[in-house]
């Protein structure tokens, strides 16, 4: 008898780190903010549908292909600013924030959705806000002076990877990602 263990499962762009890593190590060095953990930069990366867990992955795969033909995946994402999110009342992260409107990276979403719920495939539904994780406020934190974000010059743009079907597994240490499909 096979038993399949449920996987994590998330769907991501993943900037290209040869040209990214730069601007994110100089911005961890400018920004000694205490309360703050940051995100490993090879774990740094734009959600664009959160699935949860789940038995197979192959069929989301499936939704991920079909998508993409469809919808032209971005090869960049466009900045527009670094900050506190959801929002500078009760913020979680310091995200660098994506301008994106309705252009192609929500017609992707648009189309991974559809794809996922013509097979029946369920996916987390919260709204849809872009932005990239850059660091985590600390638990227990008090409050963050997040006067230091104005000061912050995002790149104009960010190339990416490409599009990834991603398994995650939570640990004490954070999460570990593992690409379980790439387009």
């Amino acid at each position: 008898m096979l038993i399949y263990t449920p996987v994590r499962l998330f769907v991501a762009l993943f900037p290209r780190h040869d040209s990214f890593a730069t601007w994110l190590s100089d911005l961890r060095a400018s920004a000694a903010v205490p309360d703050l953990r940051w995100v490993p930069q090879e774990n740094v990366h734009m959600t664009l549908l959160f699935v949860g867990e789940t038995h197979d992955a192959r069929r989301y795969r499936d939704a991920l292909e079909r998508a993409a033909a469809n919808h032209p995946v971005p090869s960049s994402l466009v900045t527009r600013s670094v900050g506190p999110f959801p929002n500078g009342r009760k913020p979680r992260v310091l995200a660098l924030h994506i301008e994106d409107g309705t252009g192609p990276i929500r017609s992707l979403r648009a189309g991974i959705i559809a794809e996922c719920e013509e097979r029946g495939l369920p996916f987390d539904r919260k709204a849809f806000r872009p932005h990239v994780t850059l660091a985590y406020v600390r638990r227990g934190s008090r409050s963050v002076d997040w006067t230091f974000c104005s000061s912050i010059v995002p790149p104009e743009s960010i190339p990416l990877s490409g599009l990834s079907l991603v398994g995650s597994e939570l640990t004490p240490a954070g999460a570990r990602y593992t690409p379980i499909f790439q387009l």
